[in-house]
């Protein structure tokens, strides 16, 4: 088994009980460090662009700024394979417990440089329930923590605010239909992998 069996029943019942599970340390740090060094020699690069937001892919800095690298699943890093591995084995899972039948995965690193942030949003596109899983792995080595706001992602659950640091190695997993979430301006840069589980083709 790639996931321990107590991780993999944590992670299970906390989507069943709230739609969304924060887990630490489901990835080993090795393989976190190297997806980090990977996703910073793209930033130097110069390789990320300005995100987009709709089917249509309209730049609108007011609702969300943040930088991002889409993965092409057939040239990838080692370490990129390896998280791949992680990610299809999480939705053989998810498949099977949730009966959600998705066949495709998306990935994208993210950057939220200094004053970024993205408004409150579902992660699906209007009209569409493609989308059936959000899983966010999160690569920040030295995150410093701040009286305010800090680049957290907030997940609205009815009248309360889940506050989530984007701490090393972190994974945040929810229902992509269900959970509306935001991430806060970012104070200091915040580097992520998310990915989607999701059925059919996202855009169409």
């Amino acid at each position: 088994m790639i996931v321990k069996a107590k991780r993999l029943a944590f992670i299970l019942e906390q989507l069943d009980h709230n739609n969304y599970c924060i887990i630490d340390d489901v990835f080993p740090c090795e393989l976190s460090l190297s997806l980090y060094q990977r996703l910073n020699d793209l930033y130097n690069k110069g390789t990320f662009k300005e995100a987009t937001i709709g089917k249509d892919r309209i730049l609108d800095k007011s609702v969300r700024s943040d930088k991002i690298y889409w993965w092409n699943l057939f040239d990838l890093q080692y370490c990129e394979e390896k998280y791949i591995k992680y990610l299809k084995f999480f939705q053989k899972i998810f498949n099977r417990r949730f009966y959600i039948g998705t066949n495709r995965i998306e990935v994208f690193y993210s950057i939220y440089e200094q004053g970024t942030f993205y408004t409150k949003h579902y992660d699906n596109f209007k009209n569409s329930n493609k989308r059936k899983i959000t899983f966010i792995t999160y690569l920040n080595k030295e995150w410093k923590k701040y009286s305010t706001t800090n680049g957290e992602l907030v997940i609205y659950e009815g009248d309360k605010e889940i506050f989530v640091e984007p701490l090393f190695n972190r994974t945040v997993i929810f229902f992509s239909e269900f959970v509306l979430h935001e991430v806060l301006p970012a104070t200091q840069t915040r580097f992520a992998i998310t990915s989607w589980f999701y059925t059919g083709f996202p855009y169409l």
